[in-house]
Order: C-alpha cells, then structure tokens, then sequence
C-alpha cells in the first residue's frame, strides 16, 4: 500500500457498479446519469445493456469522464444500436403520375413510405465520393439488417464509357444504348464510375443528358484521372430506374420514400439512417470496453475514435453505416477483436497511431474479426483494415468479398499474419489483396502465414491493366518481408513495383499463373516521379521522418540498401525456398531482369497439368522427391502453423485435390 501511495506502483482498478439500460430508456441520458454517479472513480464500473432497439439520433459521446467503463450486452438477446429511425406505413404505389414513370411491373408491387408524416425531413444530401474524399451518406433504407439499393441502371455491374469527346479533362462522355436518354428529366441524377484506371472511382453529379450524340455532362470535378473511353459507369437516384427488388428512391421534394420490396419483405425491419455523427465516438477516454453490441445503420461512422488508450471492441456487430466501421485515431494500444464489420460505405477499420518518426509502436490491433462487403459507397481504396502509422498486429481476421484492397498498410513495423483473405480485388484491376506503395519509408512489415485465395482478374482483356494479386508492393515499396504464405488461385502471388530488400521466402504458390511478377518501372515511366524533386516526393517522405538518421539507420539496415545508388533500380530482393506450382515462378518486365531477385532453393512445377499429361498427384509426388533430394529444403517458418517442407506439401496436395487442408489451421480461434 505504501508503494501505491508513493507511485511506486500502478493501483490496480477494482471491479465496481454495475448499472442496467433498457430499450425503453434514452441512452444518451442513462450514459449521463451514470456518469454523474460514478465520479471519477477508478473502478472498473459496468453498463449492462438488455436486449433491443437503441436509437441515437445525435450518437453517443464518451470522454475521459467515462474511462474505466465496460458497455456489454447483458445477454438476454441481441443489443441493437442505431443512428437511424424505424420508419412503417408502408402501402401499396397507386399515384398514376409516380407510376407513369415506373415500369409496367412496378403496378401493384412498388410501396410508398410517407416519411414527413414520420417527423423526417432530413434526408441528406449526394454528394461526390473519390479516393481522397470521405464524407457522410445521404439518408439509406435498411430491411431486416440489410442495405437496400439506391434506384439506378443498370442494375448490375457497368455500362461502357465509349468516348470523352472533350478530352480526359473535359466534362462530358458518351455512353451506348437508349436508356439514360429516359433519365433526362430527371432530379438530381448521379454517375459512379471508374473512369481512367481500374483502381480508382468517384461518383459525379450530372448537369445534362443530350439523347441525340448520348453524351452526359457532369459538374466539376470531372471524373478522378479524368474520362477516358474503355471507362465504366452506372447512373444511380433515378426514379425511372425503380425496377427490381430491393430497389429504393426518395423523393426529397415530397417527403416519400418508394421501394420495390425485397424477397420476404417484412416492413416492421425497416430502418432509415437519419445522423451524420458517428454512432458512438470516443474522446480521450482510457480503459474502455464495447462488448456484444450490434452498432449500425448511420450516415457516418459506426464506432470513432480519438486520442484513446486501451480501448477494446469485442465480439461486436458493426454494420450498415455510411462511413467507416470503426475508425481509431492517435490511440495506443487499442483494437478491435472477435467482430463483425461488414456493409460500410467507407472503410472497414482504420487503425491510426504510433510515431513513424520515433518508431514508437501504437499497440493497436485487429484480431480474430470477420470483415466483408465494405465500400459501399466508394469502392476503391477502401480496404476492410487501414493501417497508418508504427507498430500494429493484424492476425486471424477473415477477410473476404471486397471490390478493391484488404489491406492497407500506411506504416512501419506491422505484423500482417495468419489471416484468411479470399475474393478481393472482385471489381478492380492492377490491385492487390495486400497493398502498400509509393513510400521507401514504410518498413518493417511482415507479412506471414497468411492464406490468400480466389484472388483472380474479372476485367478483361487480361494484362497489367487488370492483373490482380495477392501482395501488391507497389511504386518502389522496400522492406516488406513475406514469409510462409499460402496463395491458392491467386493470379500473381506477389508483385513487386520496382521496389527493393524485399525478402519473399517460404512460401507456397499453389495454381497462380505468377508466383511473382518484377519490374523496374523506377528506370522507366516513373524514372522521373521517383527522382528527387519528383512527383512521388521521396525527398519530404525520407527527411519527414529521418530516415538517414541513427533511428531508422538502427532498426532497418536494409536502408542503405535502399537508398543508396539510383532509388529507382530494383536491389537486394530475394525469392527463396519456396513451393511453387504455376505457369511462371518469376517474370521480369519494364527493365527489370532476373538478376533483380536473388532466387534459391525454390521447388517450381508447371501449374498447366494437362499440357505435361500430369495430374495433381503426380505433380505432388515429384515435389516430394524434390524435397526427400535436398533433405529439408526450402525451409518453412516455424511460427506460420506449417512447421516443415513436408507439411506444405501435403498442404498442396490437400489443395490441388479440393481439400483446403491450410484454412483449417489458422482460421479464426475460438
């Protein structure tokens, strides 16, 4: 006690109250209420939570008067939290003038919501989305849990930009067929489109549609990297468009709300997202614990994040926001675990803290959580975890089902490990499941025993344009470490953008056309953006965080590698000890030769079996002969879950016959 008093040591946080919340009370002034009880106590107090409908209209905020909280579910049933409102008076569409603009199916089958009478009036606003901006979603439907779709054509998938008749800059672009010339009189009609890369998209508001040359005029800015033909695009809010189930469309002017109603529509599930905030934010808050909670259906982000220490979400639902699921910014050692994120319109999580100057870790994390279906409302760069910063570990997520990236990493000293990732990159192409790039400075990643698969192009025609692929390290990226990896199905295992000291060792590449794929764009197109006073700033990015300092110089020895010579030549990567089953182990292009990539003790089978007269089997049993020659060789990392050679070759075996014997081993704990 008397070393407690002194400061010696740390007191320890007693167990304290527990206090109780139900449906029928308001959160906001229950969370007050509790916090003029509580004082600032130090011990650890309890809000338990009972089972329903929670509706925030202005988000909960927690400060550091609320640090030492726990806010769980007390178990007797699903805990909904919601910046939204449940809406009803759903009848059936019979205002001839509504349904002359609808297809003749819509007749006695489109539903119409008065929301006015239902004291709403805000419905927010369409606004442009692009890769660099993030802002709040206008008013969505959610039925039973799940978000409906903005009115829009067509109803899947792209139309094709077939023109940019100003140019790239200009403010127009022409379009095939007949039906956006229906749409010209329509209000507040919108584009979203990729329109010069495949890895980039914005949503535009349009000004005009001319039927007679099919061009449409859009406000500035115009497009993101302008319109170019080849481009691909949807029109959404549009009325006319109302024409499938699922479909909805506000008509601001007059308060209603028209849907053409799901499958087994049940109007008592029917939620509208009504607030900007986020639905929980925290401020400068320590030891805080979020658990069992469903927290979703808001124009902004689920749970928000600033300034925190030990803040953890377990075992929580957060769904259908307009923002970012969860969202931590310069928080220490903090995270989200045992969770669900799912059908954001941003991002999945993004994790922000540590000190890339000092190399100071945040002890942020992301464990054992199941994200999917992000990016609803901008797709690209809107990865399911954003890490930015030093010092995180991601591990045992599941990961699947995202138009563009998985992960992004904007940091030093990440572990990227045992995690699932399948069916990413599913609308995007020259993209990569695991993304990092333009930046020598970001080191220290590792990414390790991770299963990647199903990760193959769906744009064609098939070339750089639209390759896809497992780990992306992009413009010049150096550094990374990618160890005992599986990528099963993956069209290039590994890309490497002209970067170097990146070490790829002890993997398995298991039917990929590329294991891995190098150029040396540095000496080519981006010669002069990587060169000092280029575009790409490397100069600012080195001196920002002294990188030619005795900090950096420490940790990462790999530096002079880097950094010494021409930036731009590829130097120092290595390609070692791995299992490999694919049309090509290693190609070179732009510049780049095979004496960029040191390659030893690699194990190489031709993935097109049939044209060898093989099959699976044998293909297996002359690795096993290979193996059983160089006794041990190719190592495996230990710490990955396959411990020896043997091991990853009964793993490709179990895989090339259908058996997924890897996902077994590291997907989530219990």
């Amino acid at each position: 006690m008397l070393a407690v008093l002194l400061g010696l040591v740390a007191p320890i946080a007693l167990q304290g109250r527990t206090f109780e919340i139900r449906p029928s009370e308001n959160f906001a002034s229950t969370l007050s209420a509790i916090r003029a009880k509580r004082g600032n106590a130090d011990s650890i107090d309890t809000l338990s939570v009972h089972a329903g409908l929670y509706e925030v209209p202005a988000g909960l905020k927690l400060g550091a008067s609320d640090s030492n909280l726990r806010i769980v579910a007390a178990g007797d049933g699903p805990v909904r939290i919601v910046g939204g409102k449940k809406i009803g008076g759903w009848s059936t569409l019979v205002d001839g003038n509504v349904l002359s603009k609808l297809p003749s199916g819509a007749r006695g089958v489109v539903l119409v919501s008065n929301l006015r009478s239902q004291g709403l009036t805000n419905y927010g606003a369409l606004t442009r989305h692009d890769p660099g901006v993030n802002k709040p979603a206008p008013m969505e439907l959610f039925v039973d849990g799940l978000p409906m779709t903005l009115a829009r054509w067509p109803n899947a998938g792209w139309a094709a930009v077939t023109g940019a008749p100003d140019g790239p800059t200009g403010a127009a672009f022409t379009y095939q067929g007949s039906e956006p010339a229906k749409l010209e009189a329509e209000p507040d009609l919108w584009v979203h489109g990729y329109w010069g890369n495949n890895w980039a998209d914005s949503t535009d508001e349009v000004t005009s549609i001319d039927p007679g040359s099919h061009t449409i005029q859009t406000a500035a800015p115009h497009g993101v990297y302008g319109y170019k033909k080849g481009g691909r695009f949807a029109i959404i809010n549009a009325l006319r468009e109302l024409d499938s189930p699922g479909e909805y469309y506000i008509d601001r002017s007059e308060g209603r709300m028209y849907l053409w109603p799901p499958s087994g529509f049940d109007p008592e599930t029917t939620i509208v997202s009504t607030s900007d905030a986020p639905i929980i934010s925290i401020s400068g808050a320590k030891n805080i614990e979020l658990k069992g909670l469903t927290i979703g259906i808001g124009r902004g982000a689920g749970i928000k994040a600033q300034s925190c220490d030990q803040l953890s979400i377990t075992a929580c639902s957060i769904t259908d926001v307009g923002g970012t699921g969860v969202e931590m910014d310069n928080c220490r050692n903090s995270g989200i675990r045992d969770s669900d994120v799912t059908d954001a319109g941003e991002y999945g999580v993004v994790l922000n803290g540590g000190d890339r100057r000092t190399l100071q870790g945040s002890g942020m994390f992301a464990s054992n959580d199941r994200i999917w279906s992000c990016g609803r409302w901008e797709r690209a760069f809107r990865p399911a975890v954003e890490l930015i910063g030093d010092g995180f570990d991601v591990n045992h997520n599941e990961i699947h089902d995202m138009a563009h990236m998985a992960i992004l990493l904007k940091c030093n000293d990440a572990a990227v490990q045992s995690n699932v990732i399948s069916r990413v990159c599913t609308e995007t192409g020259d993209a990569g499941a695991i993304y990092t790039g333009r930046n020598p400075t970001q080191l220290g990643n590792v990414i390790r025993g991770n299963l990647l698969e199903n990760i193959e192009p769906s744009l064609r025609p098939i070339g750089p344009d639209t390759w896809v692929c497992g780990v992306y390290l992009d413009d010049l990226a150096s550094g990374v470490k990618v160890l005992s990896n599986t990528f099963d199905k993956v069209f290039i295992g590994v890309n490497l953008g002209g970067g170097s000291a990146n070490e790829i060792e002890a993997n398995s590449f298991v039917d990929c056309d590329m294991a891995v794929q190098l150029d040396a764009r540095g000496l080519d197109w981006a010669a002069a953006m990587a060169a000092p006073g280029g575009s790409w700033d490397f100069d600012r990015r080195v001196s920002e965080v002294d990188a030619s300092g005795a900090t950096y110089r420490s940790r990462y020895p790999e530096l002079s590698t880097i950094l010494s010579g021409n930036i731009g030549t590829p130097k120092g990567n290595t390609f070692a000890n791995n299992l490999v089953i694919a049309r090509s182990a290693v190609e070179t292009r732009v510049k780049a030769t095979r004496s960029d990539i040191r390659q030893e003790g690699n194990l190489v089978r031709s993935h097109n079996l049939a044209a060898q007269g093989a099959t699976p089997s044998t293909v297996v049993e002359q690795l096993r002969q290979q193996v059983a020659s160089k006794g041990t060789t190719p190592g495996a990392d230990p710490d990955a879950g396959l411990t020896d050679t043997a091991d990853r070759v009964a793993d490709i075996d179990s895989r090339l016959l259908g058996n997924s014997g890897r996902a077994q081993r590291i997907v989530r704990r219990p």
